[in-house]
């Protein structure tokens, strides 16, 4: 992997303690069934949405925000909501849970 996406991934995991400091939880969905991370690294692209139903957008079924792991093994993408500004929690918190599914997280 190259220096930039180290980068890239480094900054992702940053947001996401950030995020979960800053008090996301209050938001957090109970999942009965979760299956932590197995994988220690992903390599992905973000592709940004302007609108929450991310289905509008042709990427995705229903829901507000998906991953997609590539066929042949190289880069993944996620789309989602693009977050407003470092304080929008919500959208935040969207794109740390599609980095754990890329990283093998799973949930119900």
């Amino acid at each position: 992997m190259t220096r930039d996406r180290w980068v890239i991934v480094a900054l992702l995991v940053l947001m996401l303690l950030w995020n979960a400091l800053a008090g996301a939880a209050d938001e957090a969905i109970p999942y009965k069934f979760y299956r932590a991370p197995d994988k220690e690294q992903a390599c992905f692209q973000v592709r940004w949405t302007e609108t929450e139903n991310v289905g509008a957008d042709g990427y995705c079924g229903a829901g507000s925000a998906c991953y997609l792991e590539s066929a042949t093994g190289g880069t993944d993408l996620i789309v989602t909501p693009k977050p407003k500004d470092f304080n929008d929690r919500r959208a935040l918190m969207i794109l740390g849970h599609e980095v754990l599914h890329l990283l093998g997280g799973q949930h119900d």
